[in-house]
């Protein structure tokens, strides 16, 4: 996979890490199932990046990571609980 998406529950962070080879352009959207008032997005700014989950509810979050490369369009995501 060009993408991976953890949560580093002792760093306090979710990493979205992409292989190096990728350069991308695109948005993270942080999706929250039981409460859409609570979604939001971050602008991938390089090949890795970190979402301090310190102001995140607890609960279910489905990370949704679009991005374009080479003009191809891709799409990960990850169900993640916290």
């Amino acid at each position: 996979d060009n993408v991976s998406i953890e949560y580093m529950n002792a760093d306090g962070v979710i990493a979205v890490d992409f292989n190096e080879s990728v350069n991308p352009n695109g948005l993270i959207t942080m999706y929250r199932p039981s409460d859409k008032s609570l979604d939001y997005q971050v602008n991938i700014q390089s090949s890795k990046t970190n979402i301090p989950v310190q102001k995140l509810k607890k609960g279910l979050w489905r990370v949704k990571v679009d991005w374009k490369e080479n003009d191809k369009a891709y799409y990960a995501e990850k169900d993640i609980f916290l």
